[in-house]
């Protein structure tokens, strides 16, 4: 019980699975919890020897893989400098990458002068007396020097070294053991090493390599968790396995150092499940732990020690066990056992998954506390209680437990106790206590009456006014409190005892304080204090000193009143539309245009009210009212005289103010004025407004648009020769200053209109030569026009067109028109894609530039060539009809034929004989179309072949044979 790990790793699903004792007596523990004792330590801590935790270790965020929750310490060992090793399943530490295996300082921090990046699981860690390190895992096997690197004289041949027999299945390095001599037993689960068999266990030298004095015959059937080397060489293996070198022996046996079985060691039939651990005392027995329940048909509940016999040790009392699984064991060197793993209670005491056990003789308790007296009922504040308790047999000491708040000291029978003023009811503890631990307690029931708790904050007003009466004050109940005591300063009178209060305030009344505080049979407690400021009340405001007649729109008129006694601010109510602030005895006011007769009205004030108001009135004279709409006309001409304009009558006008457009003319003090537009007037605004004394009113407008004629029309610009036929033909003018509109005159036949100065003209097959007119209008009339004068031609007339042409190859076709044309330009498209291209004279063209084009000589490959010629006159030009040019093979004989075959008849309607004047059987036919496309092909089958052409469209074709040399033939289908 000396050993307590308070609620230990705490979660469910956390799990020690690693302990070591460092020399010191401090414990590191591995595994895959998240906390110890609620304080976080991801995956490693270390804890004192009372099992407290050890906050001078602080691993930061400790072991982690992809998530921060994720990763799991297997393995722990530590160097003989205190540095210690781990090993898991893990991608950093502390934040920095380290995969499976770190090194870690003493203080927790990472060992950064340890670096060994490519680690994997790492289930096993162990070190030599050189300094040099075994590591073990999923298939794996290494040593390394201290620094990390890989010691390449430490050679297992086949990579790590352990190959599985078993298909799809991996190897595993579960645990190693290192022998005075240096060589190195392995265990776990693997059934080979450098093609040797080993079941589950080997021994290697210290170069690596399998050290065949160390026979196992058949070895183990089943993993290996845990190996352990006595003091006399001999081996202590403890797994799954339930037979050794084909002998049984149900997970735990002992190896002579030649690997055969020691029988000497008898543990009947074992465990009935896993062991996990083992570790062997000083005096030679033997501590296991794991899931098992029972050894050698005796209970056993996840832990056991065993003679050097393998018998059970019946000294050897666990109870009731361990309640879940026990993963590892640690011997202290006072003999004391670590255990570590899945459990939440040893002997049905809570221990979370680490507990001490006592491993020597059972050890002597002081025996139960007897009834502790004293005073039972006692007051916070109270000093020197004393209680005592009977003397407890075997204690050497005794530990007191107080009430929070209570204060005392001792190791005897008796203790002598205060009450402090924060001292709360509990319960008094004593027990004895010795080197083997604590004895049963004894509890005494404290009943400590508190004072009255400190009270809180007292609610009510803090500025008064002398002369109110009846205020409430306030403060939350007073916790422990039977009364409450008021205090009032000078002026102030009220009486209560409970926790709240009505005070009056008379004239008299100065500011002060007011406190309160609580009292029971133990005291008073300590007092709330409230400051409280009472105001004096306000004199009367005197007369109102200032302009008594003022106008709509007058400014900065000051008013003044002298100044009011205990006033702290002036309020002023203003006339109607005036506007000003102040807070002062003096205030100066701007009277709106809408301002109307009315009052000014001024007192005093300050937080206790207001005092009586002073009142001047002012008689505010109006402005003239807002002019009313304009009538007259908006749109003139310069030049023009006379135009009446009127408002209507403006409201408090004696005169009226008229203002013109720039150059205008005119005057008036009424409200209708007449207006001459000279020449030189510029649009502008018409105003008028209503004068009196006080001034202008509000004025009317009126936008006056001033047009003049505009000016004469520039130079159009446009073509001058045109075509009939021809459309949207584009004419411009330069825009004309004062047009409002564009007026256009177009030649007898052409078509177009647009009111601006630009117009696109249609000449249709009737319009004439003639002249295009155009000129700017306005209201205010038209301004000179501009002409342009436009030749219409009409086109050339075709009066014979070309016609189709059929020749044979070789021949010329001639094709000619007639018009009333000066130029002639004749055109191809040869069914490339490209349309209708100009010909050039040269080759087989000639006579491209007259009426009749010659094609000499003729070859075109392509049978539907099409012509057309352009014909012009006076830049006007037509186009001919498109005429087609069809070239025969000699078409129109009863036969075609060659040197080497014919095709009879020809042309034909629906069939035709291909006969060979040499041997063609066997060569392939091709009947192309003219645009080289294959519409039917086959093989010879005869000299004198029957072809069926009947669903072949009319035309040309081309009969190809292809043999020693190919040849063709046209044919003609009807």
């Amino acid at each position: 019980n000396s050993f307590n790990n308070g609620s230990g790793v705490g979660l469910h699903n956390s799990i020690i699975r690693a302990v070591a004792i460092q020399s010191d007596g401090k414990i590191l523990i591995g595994g895959d919890f998240t906390k110890y004792n609620g304080v976080e330590r991801r995956k490693i801590a270390r804890l004192n020897s009372n099992g407290s935790l050890d906050y001078s270790f602080d691993p930061g965020t400790g072991v982690a893989k992809a998530s921060d929750l994720d990763g799991i310490v297997l393995s722990i060992s530590i160097q003989s400098d205190g540095k210690i090793l781990i090993g898991g399943d893990f991608s950093k530490y502390n934040g920095v990458s380290k995969n499976g295996l770190a090194r870690i300082n003493s203080d927790g921090t990472l060992d950064n002068s340890f670096n060994f990046s490519n680690g994997g699981i790492i289930h096993t860690t162990n070190i030599q007396s050189d300094g040099k390190i075994i590591i073990g895992g999923a298939g794996r096997l290494a040593r390394l020097s201290s620094i990390g690197v890989i010691d390449n004289a430490f050679n297992n041949a086949m990579g790590w070294g352990i190959v599985s027999s078993t298909p799809g299945s991996q190897p595993y390095i579960n645990t190693t053991a290192i022998q005075s001599d240096g060589k190195l037993i392995v265990g776990g689960k693997f059934s080979s090493f450098n093609n040797s068999v080993r079941n589950n266990i080997a021994r290697l030298n210290n170069t690596g390599s399998l050290d065949l004095t160390f026979n196992p015959g058949s070895g183990f059937n089943n993993d290996v968790s845990d190996l352990s080397i006595q003091s006399d060489g001999k081996i202590i293996a403890v797994g799954t396995f339930t037979s050794y070198n084909s002998i049984s022996r149900n997970r735990i046996v002992r190896i002579n150092a030649n690997g055969a079985i020691d029988i000497s060691f008898d543990p009947g039939i074992g465990a009935n499940d896993i062991i996990n651990s083992v570790a062997i005392q000083n005096d030679g027995k033997i501590i296991i732990v794991g899931n098992f329940t029972s050894y050698n048909g005796f209970p056993a509940n996840k832990i056991a020690r065993l003679n050097a016999d393998g018998s059970l040790d019946v000294i050897f009392n666990c109870g009731f066990g361990s309640d879940n699984n026990i993963l590892s064991t640690g011997i202290q060197n006072d003999g004391k056992i670590i255990i570590g793993g899945q459990f939440t209670a040893y002997n049905n005491i809570g221990r979370n998954r680490i507990a001490r056990l006592f491993g020597g003789s059972v050890p002597i308790f002081p025996e139960p506390a007897g009834i502790i007296t004293g005073s039972q009922n006692v007051c916070q504040g109270q000093n020197s209680v004393i209680y005592s308790v009977p003397p407890i047999a075997n204690a050497s000491s005794y530990l007191w437990t107080l009430p929070n708040g209570a204060t005392g000291t001792s190791n005897s029978n008796s203790i002598t106790v205060n009450y402090g003023n924060s001292a709360i009811s509990g319960n008094i503890t004593v027990k004895g206590i010795n080197t083997s631990g604590e004895g049963t307690p004894a509890t005494l029931a404290i009943t400590v009456t508190p004072l009255p708790s400190n009270p809180g904050m007292i609610d009510g007003a803090i500025s008064v006014c002398q002369g109110q009466n009846s205020l409430n004050y306030s403060v939350p109940t007073i916790a422990n409190a039977t009364s409450y005591l008021w205090t009032l300063s000078n002026g102030m009178t009220g009486v209560s005892s409970m926790n709240s209060i009505l005070i009056d305030f008379n004239s008299t009344s100065i500011s002060g304080e007011i406190t309160v505080k609580g009292l029971n049979s133990c005291g008073f407690g300590n007092i709330s204090s409230l400051s409280i400021t009472v105001n004096p009340t306000v004199g009367n405001a005197s007369n109102i000193m200032g302009l008594t007649n003022v106008c709509q729109g007058q400014s900065s008129i000051t008013y003044t009143v002298d100044s009011i006694s205990n006033a702290t601010t002036y309020n002023w109510v203003l006339p109607n539309g005036s506007i000003g602030t102040s807070t002062t005895n003096e205030i100066t006011l701007d009277f709106g245009l809408t301002s109307t007769t009315d009052k000014i009205i001024v007192s005093g004030s300050n937080s206790c009210g207001n005092g009586d108001t002073s009142i001047l009135t002012i008689n505010v004279n109006p402005l003239p009212n807002s002019a009313g709409i304009i009538s007259g006309s908006q749109n003139v001409c310069q030049g023009q005289n006379s135009y009446n304009y009127s408002v209507g009558v403006i409201l408090n006008a004696d005169s009226y103010l008229w203002t013109l457009p720039s150059g205008a003319i005119g005057s008036s003090s009424t409200n209708s004025i007449n207006v001459d537009y000279t020449n030189s007037s510029f649009s502008g605004e018409l105003i008028v407004n209503g004068v009196n004394s006080c001034g202008n009113g509000p004025l009317s407008f009126l936008t006056i648009n001033v047009n003049s004629i505009p000016e004469g029309a520039g130079i159009i610009n446009g073509l001058t020769l045109v075509c009939q036929g021809q459309n949207s033909v584009n004419y411009t003018v330069p825009s004309i200053s004062d047009a409002t509109s564009y007026i256009w005159a177009l030649p007898s036949g052409a078509s177009g209109s647009s009111s601006t100065n630009s117009i696109l003209i249609d000449f249709g097959m009737s319009s004439f030569s003639g002249n295009i007119v155009v000129y700017g209008t306005s209201i205010c009339g038209d301004g000179s026009p501009s002409n342009l004068t436009v030749s219409v031609n009409p086109p050339p007339t075709i009066n014979t067109q070309p016609t189709n042409a059929q020749v044979n190859i070789g021949n010329t076709a001639v094709f000619s028109l007639n018009a009333n044309s000066s130029t002639y330009k004749w055109q191809i498209n040869n069914g490339s894609g490209s349309g209708f291209q100009n010909i050039s004279n040269g080759g087989q063209f000639s006579g491209v530039t007259t009426n009749t084009l010659f094609v000499s000589n003729t070859t075109l490959s392509n049978n539907n060539n099409q012509f057309r010629c352009m014909v012009s006159n006076n830049n006007c030009s037509t186009l001919s009809n498109e005429v087609i040019l069809t070239v025969l093979n000699n078409v129109g004989l009863e036969e075609g034929q060659t040197n080497y075959f014919m095709i009879v008849p020809n042309p034909t309607n629906d069939y035709f004989n291909l006969k060979s004047n040499q041997n063609q059987v066997g060569n392939i036919f091709e009947l192309v179309d003219n645009s080289g496309r294959i519409v039917l092909s086959g093989k010879i089958t005869s000299d004198n072949m029957l072809i069926d052409v009947s669903n072949l469209s009319s035309g040309i074709y081309n009969i190809k044979v292809q043999g020693e040399k190919t040849t063709a033939i046209k044919l003609v289908k009807n």
